[in-house]
């Protein structure tokens, strides 16, 4: 509706980079521990590095509701109780919460009912439909197509893991791609390198969608 960006904090950002230093690495994604990825993470969720056009999309249950809908859902209870004690302790110490908060289970494939997941999915479609899209993936043309979730679009391809070493470059090259493209926005699956390019591109005006593994979930 206000065309803000997304950033999403799920366990990989809040677990694995905040709160531990394990960094991900599992059969489709690594990203290795970097303090560097830590500090920014942290100065946007605590809000004292954050573009005020960046909606932060947050997996931890917030709500009754979505607590509920994860007992529902979610086979790892672990987790999710490990990421509300996480989050919820992480602004025990903040003077102030976010003026936007979301959450993110309309990016995670088994996270809701399948009406729910198509209901958000054709809602995402439908504002891709009217927008020169810019993709950042590691995903190759026939994967994209597959997703079936944007009309007009270019890619610029980037590593499948470990992408934080180059994303200076990355965004060089991105804003480059996109300011000679006459693009719209910008969507990028790339883990937490993800997370903090939706709020450096936003500072530069820029709307950008972090997707997560948006092949697998939505």
């Amino acid at each position: 509706k206000n065309n803000m960006s997304i950033s999403r904090f799920g366990d990989g950002e809040l677990i694995n980079f905040i709160y531990t230093n394990l960094g991900i690495s599992n059969p489709l994604f690594e990203e290795k521990f970097n303090m560097l990825i830590k500090k920014e993470l942290i100065e946007i969720l605590g809000n004292r590095n954050k573009c005020s056009n960046l909606l932060i999309a947050i997996y931890p249950c917030l709500t009754k509701e979505d607590y509920k809908k994860s007992l529902k859902y979610d086979k790892n209870q672990e987790t999710i109780e490990r990421l509300n004690y996480c989050f919820l302790n992480f602004f025990k110490n903040q003077s102030y919460f976010h003026d936007y908060i979301g959450n993110a289970f309309c990016f995670r494939r088994i996270r809701c009912a399948e009406e729910e997941k198509l209901s958000h999915r054709a809602k995402v479609k439908k504002y891709f439909s009217s927008k020169k899209i810019l993709v950042i993936t590691s995903l190759n043309q026939a994967e994209v197509e597959n997703t079936e979730l944007f009309k007009e679009y270019e890619i610029y391809n980037i590593n499948s893991s470990n992408s934080f070493p180059s994303i200076d470059k990355i965004e060089e090259n991105a804003k480059h791609i996109f300011d000679e493209g006459n693009f719209d926005m910008i969507v990028c699956s790339a883990g937490p390198v993800a997370s903090l390019l939706a709020n450096r591109f936003s500072k530069k005006g820029i709307i950008f969608w972090d997707l997560g593994s948006f092949i697998n979930r939505i």
